[in-house]
C-alpha cells in the first residue's frame, strides 16, 4: 500500500508527503533485510532536497554508501570494467522510478550535420547529474549504441578510454576519475567511430557507482515504453536537458545518419515558392551520380508531421499529396516515383508540387533507390505554411431591426468562453456578414470562388448573386470584400455558426491545374432574447434658449428583474439638466422613464446628445442617438410668438457596429418605434 501510495505522490510531485512515505518504506526494508529496497529508497529521500533537513540527507547518503560497500562482492582484481561484469546490484533506471529522481542521464551527438561519414570520427556527449547531498565516485561509465563498433567505456584506471569532461567553455579536460558533485550536470566526451551504414543512436549507457552498484539507462526500451521519443522531447522542451542548450548537439532520440564515403547517389531538395497553408509548394529535387550507373532508379517520397511523435500525416486522416508536373497536366505520386536511367557523372533535377492543408509544419521526405545499387540517398526539408490571406470579419444588424455587441474583427471562439466573448443575436431576425480578405502572398493570387457555409440546419447564410465577378486577381496587401445574409434559429447550440470558402490557385504556369482552397471560421455568437425595448420622444423644433424634454422609456420584457446603466453622453450646443449617468431596476414587464430637460445654445440643424443604456446582466450596450442625431433650432423672434412643438418618439439607434431596430406601431403623440436591445 506504501509503494502505491508513494507512487500517487511521486507522480504529482508532491515532495513533503512523499518523503513521510519513503521514510517509511526504508524503514520497512530495513526490518526486512532488504537491501536493494533500502539503497533505492535512501537514494530518493537523498534526492527530496527541498523537503528534507541537510543534515537528515547527509545521514542517510552516508548509511546507503555504508550498504553498498558491505554488498561488495570479493574479486581477484578491483578493475572497473570488470566490476561493471558482475555488480552486487543492477538499477534499471526505465523501472525504478524512486532512483531516477537521485539521477539522471541524457545523450547527444556534436556533430556539424545529422549526416556523417561512414569511418569518420562522432563526439557523443553524456550528461549525468546528481541530486545527492554529498559528491559521488563513478567508477566506470559504458555507452552502447545501435553499431556495436562503437560501444565504449571510460574509467578510472587502466583498461578504459580516458576521461573526457566538457568544460563551460566547451573545451574538454581530461581527468583521472568521475566525480558527481551535487545538483551539477557534468558533460563527458566519448569519441566513436562508426563502422556501419544506417541510423546511430545511443542504446544503452550504465553507470557503475562505487563498486557495487550499477545504474542503468536503456534508451530504446524508454522510447518503447513512451511511445517514441515523448519523453526526451518533453525534457529539451522543458529546458532539463543541458545538451539541448549547446549549438550543434543532435540529441539522441533523432540520432545520426551514417553514410558511405564513396556513395554513388546524392538528392539535394530545395523549396522554389513560398509554401501557402491550402496551396501547393513547389519542391526540387537534385539528384547526381558519382561513378554508378543508375538503371531505373525509382524515388520514394513521403511527408511527416513536424512533431515530436513523427507520425505520418496520411495516417491522420491528413491528405497532403505530391503532384508531379507532366504534359497533359498535374499527376499525384502514388508509390515510388519511377525516374529515367542515369549514367555516371549525371545529374538530374525534378520538381514536385506538395500540398499544404494547413499551417501546421511537416517534413517531406525523398529517398533515391536503383536496381543492382546496393546504396540509397535520402534528403529531408521542413516546410512551415503561411496564410495565403489575413482575414477579418463583421456582424452588423439590417436596419432599424436588433442591436448587437459586436467587435470588428470577431474571431471563432471556444464554447467555453461564449459568455464573454460571442455576439448575442435574437433568433430568427436577419443581420449581415460583411468578410474582408487581404493577400499576403507576394505573387498574384486568382480568386475563383468564394461562398459562405452555414454550419447546421439551424443557420440560413446566403450572398446575393452578382455582387461580384469571378474569378478575380488578388495582388500582394490587395483586399477583397464580401457582404453576406444570416438568419438562425433558435436551436443554434452557439459557436461559429458558419465558413468562409475561398477557393483559389497561384498564377504561374509552374502549377498546373491544381486549385487549392482555404477555409476561415465566422465569428462566434450565441442566440438569445432581448432583455428590454426602448422608445424616446423628444420635439422636432425648438427655440434657442427655451429648455424641451427628451424622455426614454426603457420595458423589461421578461421574467427577471433587469439592471441598466444609462449614460447621458455630452453633446455640442446644448446643457442639460437630469442625470449624467445613473443606474435604473425595472421591474419585469415594467417600464422606466428618464426625462432630461435640454436647452439649445445654438441654432440650426443640431445633433443631439446620445444616450448610452448598458445591459449589466448580459452585457449587452446600445447607443439611443435620437431622431438620427438632429433636431432644428430657430432663433427667438419677438413678433413670431409662440408656435406649437409637434413631439415624435423616434427609433433608439444602436452604435457604429450595430444598426437601429425596426419601427413599431404608431402612437397618438407621433410616430413611436421600439426596438430591442
Amino acid at each position: 500500500i506504501l509503494l502505491e501510495v508513494a507512487a500517487v505522490y511521486r507522480r504529482e510531485g508532491w515532495d513533503s508527503p512523499l518523503a513521510d512515505v519513503v521514510l517509511r518504506l526504508r524503514k520497512c526494508a530495513q526490518l526486512l533485510r532488504k537491501t536493494r529496497e533500502h539503497v533505492l529508497h535512501s537514494f530518493e529521500l537523498c534526492a527530496l532536497e527541498n523537503v528534507m533537513e541537510e543534515d537528515q540527507r547527509f545521514a542517510i547518503f552516508q548509511s546507503a554508501q555504508a550498504v553498498l560497500m558491505s554488498q561488495m562482492m570479493t574479486s581477484e582484481t578491483n578493475d572497473a570494467v570488470s566490476l561493471m561484469s558482475t555488480p552486487s546490484f543492477e538499477f534499471d533506471m526505465n523501472d525504478t522510478a524512486a532512483l531516477k529522481t537521485c539521477f539522471s542521464c541524457t545523450v547527444g551527438f556534436r556533430v556539424p550535420e545529422d549526416q556523417v561519414v561512414l569511418g569518420s570520427g562522432v563526439d557523443v556527449l553524456v550528461a549525468l547529474k546528481s541530486k545527492a547531498p554529498l559528491p559521488v565516485e563513478i567508477r566506470a561509465l559504458k555507452a552502447a549504441f545501435t553499431d556495436g563498433g562503437c560501444d565504449t567505456v571510460v574509467a578510472a584506471g587502466e583498461g578504459a578510454a580516458q576521461i573526457k569532461e566538457i568544460q563551460a567553455d566547451g573545451s574538454h579536460l581530461s581527468k583521472d576519475a568521475i566525480i558527481l558533485s551535487p545538483g551539477q550536470y557534468h558533460k563527458f566526451l566519448l569519441q566513436v567511430t562508426p563502422r556501419e551504414i544506417g541510423h546511430l543512436k545511443c542504446s544503452r549507457v550504465e553507470v557503475l557507482l562505487g563498486d557495487s552498484a550499477l545504474l542503468v539507462w536503456d534508451f530504446e526500451k524508454a522510447a518503447l515504453a513512451t511511445g517514441g521519443k515523448k519523453q526526451e522531447l518533453a525534457m529539451k522542451e522543458s529546458g532539463s536537458d543541458p545538451l539541448s542548450q549547446m549549438s550543434g548537439v543532435v540529441p539522441n532520440h533523432r540520432g545520426i545518419v551514417v553514410d558511405d564515403l564513396n556513395l554513388g547517389i546524392k538528392i539535394a531538395l530545395s523549396v522554389l515558392s513560398l509554401p501557402l497553408s491550402g496551396g501547393y509548394t513547389r519542391v526540387k529535387a537534385d539528384i547526381s551520380t558519382d561513378n554508378v550507373k543508375l538503371n531505373s532508379p525509382s524515388l520514394l517520397l513521403s511527408v511527416e508531421n513536424a512533431n515530436s511523435d513523427g507520425v505520418d500525416a496520411q495516417r491522420k486522416g491528413v491528405d497532403r499529396g505530391v503532384y508531379v508536373l507532366k504534359a497533359d497536366g498535374t499527376k499525384k505520386c502514388e508509390g515510388a516515383f519511377q525516374l529515367p536511367s542515369m549514367e555516371p557523372h549525371s545529374h538530374l533535377e525534378q520538381e514536385f508540387l506538395v500540398h499544404c492543408p494547413s499551417d501546421a509544419a511537416f517534413v517531406f521526405l525523398a529517398r533515391v533507390t536503383a536496381d543492382k545499387v546496393r546504396q540509397s540517398a535520402d534528403a529531408a526539408i521542413t516546410l512551415k505554411p503561411l496564410p495565403p490571406f489575413n482575414f477579418e470579419c463583421a456582424l452588423k444588424s439590417c436596419p432599424y431591426e436588433f442591436p448587437m455587441l459586436l467587435g470588428s474583427q470577431v474571431k471563432a471562439k471556444e464554447l467555453e468562453s461564449l459568455e464573454n466573448t460571442a455576439a448575442r443575436i435574437p433568433p430568427k431576425e436577419n443581420f449581415v456578414v460583411f468578410a474582408s480578405i487581404v493577400s499576403s502572398c507576394p505573387s498574384d493570387l486568382e480568386v475563383l470562388s468564394i461562398n459562405f457555409d452555414g454550419r447546421g440546419d439551424g443557420v440560413r447564410l446566403r450572398s446575393p448573386e452578382g455582387q461580384y465577378e469571378m474569378p478575380c486577381t488578388l495582388c500582394e496587401q490587395e483586399s477583397f470584400g464580401l457582404v453576406g445574409y444570416a438568419n438562425i434559429d433558435g436551436s443554434f447550440p452557439g459557436g461559429s455558426f458558419g465558413t468562409l470558402q475561398i477557393r483559389w490557385r497561384q498564377m504561374n504556369e509552374g502549377y498546373g491545374d491544381l486549385v487549392a482552397e482555404s477555409l476561415f471560421q465566422l465569428p462566434t455568437i450565441m442566440v438569445t432574447h432581448p432583455p428590454c425595448k426602448v422608445n424616446c420622444s423628444y420635439p422636432t423644433r425648438t427655440i434657442v434658449g427655451e429648455a424641451f424634454p427628451l424622455s426614454i422609456r426603457i420595458e423589461n420584457t421578461t421574467h427577471v428583474l433587469q439592471d441598466f446603466d444609462v449614460d447621458m453622453q455630452d453633446g455640442q450646443g446644448f446643457i442639460y439638466s437630469g442625470y449624467k449617468s445613473t443606474k435604473e431596476q425595472v421591474l419585469p414587464h415594467d417600464t422606466n422613464e428618464l426625462t432630461w430637460n435640454l436647452v439649445p445654445v445654438a441654432t440650426g440643424m443640431m445633433k443631439l446628445p446620445t444616450v448610452r443604456i448598458r445591459s449589466a446582466g448580459q452585457k449587452v450596450e446600445l447607443s439611443v442617438p435620437v431622431s438620427h442625431g438632429n433636431i432644428f433650432v430657430r432663433p427667438q423672434q419677438g413678433d413670431l410668438g409662440l408656435q406649437e412643438q409637434a413631439h415624435v418618439v423616434v427609433p433608439a439607434k444602436p452604435r457604429q457596429d450595430a444598426a437601429p431596430p425596426a419601427a413599431a406601431p404608431v402612437a397618438s403623440q407621433g410616430n413611436e418605434d421600439l426596438i430591442s436591445l
